[in-house]
C-alpha cells in the first residue's frame, strides 16, 4: 500500500511532461549541468542523465540560478531541459518539489559570469572537478590579486598551475594553504590540497606515502579523480564513508523539548506515530546551537514539508547547547520561519551530548532519515538527492 501511494505520489508530480527534437544546441554559458541523478526520484522518472543540460526555470535563464534550486523556492516549476545525447528538448511541468538531480555550472558558463572581486571558491572548485585548468588558472589567479591569500581559492590555483605545468609553483601555493591557512576552511579544499601532495610522494617514489595520503585526501572529498589515482597505486578503490546508512537506529532516546509545553519526547514514540513509507529526520547539531549550514537545511526543510507532504516532515532537532547565540541570530532564520509556518519539529536538548556521543556525527549538521522501523535510510546534509534516496528506500 505504501508503495502505490508513493507511486501516485510521484506521478502526480508530472503536470506536463514532453520530449521534443531542439532546433539547436543551447549555449553552454547559459546553462546548468546534470551532474548526478538520483534512483527513483522525479529527475529519473523523467529519464534525466548525467550530463543533460538545464536551459531555463519559468522562462529564467539556468545561467542565473544557483545549482542549489532551493534558494529559489517556486510553487510551480516550468523546466526546460536538453539532452546532447538525443538532441531533445525536455519539458516538464512540476511542483516546487526538489527534482532528485545535483547541478553544477558548466565550465563555458563560469568563464562567463564568475566575478574576481567576489573571491567565490565554490565555482572555482567546479572547475577544478571538471578538469577545466586553464580557466580555472587564470580566474584562481585573478581572484587571488583581488584580495589575502588566506582563502580556499589558493589551494585551487595551486593545483590548476600543477596541471598546466607550473609544478613547482603550484605545490608552494599548495602548501603555503597546508601550513598556514587549512583551518580556516572547510575540508573538502584540504582534500584538493591533499590529492596534489599525495601525487608528488608518488614521483617522489614513495607509494606507501602517496596512498595514505590520497587516502587522507578521499575522506575530505570522495570523487573519481582521487578514487582513481589510489586505484592506480594497487590499492582497493575506496567509496564514500557511510557512518548509519543501512543500519537500524543503536537505541532510543528520551529528551527535554525546548518547544511549547517542555515536555520530553523519545524517538521511539515519533516512530510509531509513522505511517509505512514516511521519514523521521533526526538533525544532530553536535556541540553546535547553530551554524551556516544548520540555516541551509532548515530552509530546505520548509520545502521538505510543504512539497512532500505528507511522506516527509516530522523533525527532531537535537542540540546540546540551549540557547542561541545573540551575535548569530541569522543562523536560525530558517528554524524560525519553519517554527512560524508550524512545521512539525522539535528542538530537543541533550546537554551531556549522549545522543551526538552514540551516533558521532562527522560534521554539523549531520541528518539521517529514519523509516517507523527505526533503519536509517539516508545521511549527511538532506539534500533533495538524500531525501529521495531515503523515500525510494522506505516505499520500494
Amino acid at each position: 500500500m505504501a508503495r502505490a501511494e508513493f507511486e501516485a505520489f510521484t506521478k502526480s508530480l508530472l503536470m506536463n511532461y514532453r520530449r521534443v527534437p531542439a532546433r539547436a544546441d543551447p549555449p553552454l554559458a547559459r546553462c546548468l549541468e546534470v551532474k548526478k541523478v538520483e534512483p527513483g526520484s522525479l529527475a529519473d522518472r523523467i529519464l534525466l542523465a548525467q550530463g543533460d543540460l538545464l536551459v531555463s526555470i519559468n522562462g529564467q535563464s539556468a545561467g542565473t540560478l544557483s545549482p542549489k534550486l532551493w534558494l529559489s523556492p517556486a510553487r510551480i516549476r516550468e523546466y526546460i531541459f536538453y539532452s546532447p545525447s538525443s538532441r531533445e528538448r525536455i519539458e516538464l511541468t512540476a511542483p516546487g518539489v526538489e527534482p532528485g538531480c545535483e547541478l553544477r555550472r558548466t565550465p563555458d558558463l563560469i568563464k562567463a559570469t564568475y566575478k574576481a572581486e567576489a573571491r567565490d571558491p565554490e565555482p572555482l572548485m567546479e572547475l577544478w572537478e571538471a578538469g577545466a585548468f586553464a580557466h580555472l588558472e587564470r580566474l584562481a589567479r585573478a581572484a587571488l590579486q583581488a584580495g589575502s591569500a588566506d582563502t580556499a581559492i589558493l589551494p585551487l590555483h595551486g593545483a590548476a598551475l600543477y596541471e598546466t605545468g607550473q609544478r613547482e609553483e603550484g605545490m608552494k601555493a599548495i602548501v603555503r594553504f597546508l601550513r598556514e591557512f587549512v583551518t580556516h576552511w572547510t575540508t573538502s579544499y584540504r582534500g584538493v590540497a591533499y590529492y596534489y601532495v599525495g601525487l608528488e610522494k608518488l614521483r617522489a617514489g614513495d607509494p606507501d606515502a602517496a596512498a595514505a595520503i590520497l587516502t587522507a585526501a578521499f575522506a575530505d572529498i570522495p570523487i573519481d579523480r582521487v578514487a582513481d589515482a589510489i586505484a592506480i597505486l594497487g590499492q582497493p578503490r575506496p567509496t564514500p564513508t557511510v557512518l548509519w546508512a543501512g543500519r537500524s537506529a543503536p537505541s532510543d532516546y528520551e529528551l527535554l523539548s525546548l518547544e511549547g509545553e517542555r515536555r520530553t519526547t523519545t524517538m521511539s514514540e515519533a516512530l510509531l506515530a509513522l505511517p509505512e513509507g514516511h521519514l523521521l529526520l533526526v538533525c544532530l547539531l553536535d556541540g553546535y546551537r547553530g551554524n551556516g549550514p544548520y540555516n541551509q537545511f532548515m530552509e530546505r526543510y520548509r520545502g521538505f514539508v510543504r512539497d512532500f507532504k505528507p511522506f516527509a516532515g516530522p523533525l527532531h532537532v537535537i542540540t546540546e547547547i540551549k540557547d542561541r547565540s545573540p551575535e548569530r541570530l541569522y543562523y536560525f532564520e530558517g528554524e524560525d520561519k519553519a517554527r512560524a509556518e508550524k512545521a512539525p519539529f522539535e528542538l530537543l536538548f541533550d546537554p551531556q551530548g549522549e545522543v551526538g556521543g552514540l551516533y558521532r556525527p562527522t560534521g554539523s549538521p549531520f541528518v539521517m532519515a529514519m523509516d517507523r522501523h527505526g533503519n536509517i535510510l539516508s545521511e549527511g546534509e538532506m539534500d533533495g538527492l538524500d531525501l529521495w534516496r531515503a523515500l525510494a528506500a522506505a516505499n520500494k
